[in-house]
């Protein structure tokens, strides 16, 4: 092992690369998504000033062709409304499946990043075998050449 390279380091950044591209497209989906949540409350405040105004011309006095535009256009925000539902219902499945994703990305970014902590700690093992080596050889030929002295 000694003086290798981690084989699967190209892998690795690789993955966080992709994971950094992950959590911007997943960024980018939480705002679309906010978006779409405030254009939804709009449209629910414009359908209940609609409603509330439908009420109130309908007490005060019968004009049939401003109820019925007033309705028309009521009918017309309550279409928005089960569109912009359908879209945040879709943004809310984007993000799941991209949260899914990232979470898979992440799983497989730390297990190549334990396998490089393994290596890593295999080369300082086999490092410190190799100095200890080293140490007890220099150690044993100081012996022995003190003994050749004494004799």
């Amino acid at each position: 092992m000694a003086g290798r390279t981690f084989r699967l380091q190209q892998v690795l950044e690789h993955r966080r690369q992709v994971e950094q591209q992950k959590q911007q497209e997943l960024a980018g989906l939480a705002r679309q998504r906010s978006l779409a949540d405030e254009a939804m409350q709009l449209l629910q405040r414009q359908a209940a000033d609609v409603q509330r105004a439908l009420g109130e011309q309908a007490e005060r006095y019968v004009d049939v062709a401003k109820l019925q535009a007033t309705r028309s256009y009521l009918e017309a925000v309550e279409g928005s409304i089960a569109r912009q539902r359908a879209t945040m219902d879709g943004l809310e499945q984007q993000v799941l499946q991209s949260r899914d994703e990232l979470v898979e990305i992440l799983k497989e970014k730390n297990m190549l990043e334990d396998l490089q902590s393994k290596h890593a700690a295999g080369l300082a093992a086999d490092r410190d075998r190799r100095e200890s080596r080293e140490t007890d050889d220099l150690t044993s030929s100081r012996f022995v050449r003190r003994q050749r002295e004494v004799a």
